[in-house]
């Protein structure tokens, strides 16, 4: 899944960078039509809410692990979250050196002299696909996540311009 941030405005005092809510909207679909599917499969009788709750307790039973499969939406809860807030209120970050902060949709994050590094971390998966996840790291070993995609020119142009606004370097891990 990719996660975009897209520059609003640029220049040398200020970055404005907002999260894109066409792709947060086209994440959440997919979200749901993937999840609707796995619990179609998952259970077998959707008559009634004690018929599910007795075809859940009856492979429980006889499984233990299957709880592992009913709980699995709630591993990308997070993302569901960043959908939604990104959908209602926005997902706007400025980065100012008139006033030395980073907001949040208004709201102070950290002070710019507080930012350590820019890191950019590749990710392979099990299919060899890379993906590559955007984070600034500030005091007290805290993380803003920024963005992540597959696409690596996107994400180390989007990690120089926020190094460039902080005056720091960029940190690639492999």
């Amino acid at each position: 899944l990719s996660n975009h941030v897209n520059v609003i405005s640029s220049n040398a005092y200020q970055l404005v960078l907002e999260r894109c809510k066409i792709k947060a909207l086209i994440e959440l679909i997919w979200i749901t039509l993937f999840f609707t599917l796995w619990y179609c499969i998952l259970i077998d009788d959707f008559s009634s809410f004690s018929a599910i709750k007795d075809d859940f307790y009856k492979k429980f039973e006889s499984n233990k692990l299957i709880i592992i499969f009913y709980l699995a939406p709630f591993l990308v809860s997070h993302r569901v979250y960043l959908g939604i807030s990104t959908l209602t209120v926005g997902n706007r970050y400025t980065f100012s050196l008139a006033k030395g902060v980073i907001t949040h949709n208004g709201r102070k994050v950290c002070r710019i002299s507080q930012v350590r590094k820019v890191r950019v971390k590749r990710r392979t998966d099990s299919e060899s696909d890379d993906s590559f996840r955007l984070d600034i790291l500030y005091s007290n070993n805290q993380r803003l996540f920024m963005a992540e995609s597959a696409d690596r020119q996107y994400v180390l142009q989007l990690a120089n311009d926020i190094a460039t606004i902080c005056e720091i370097e960029v940190e690639f891990i492999n």
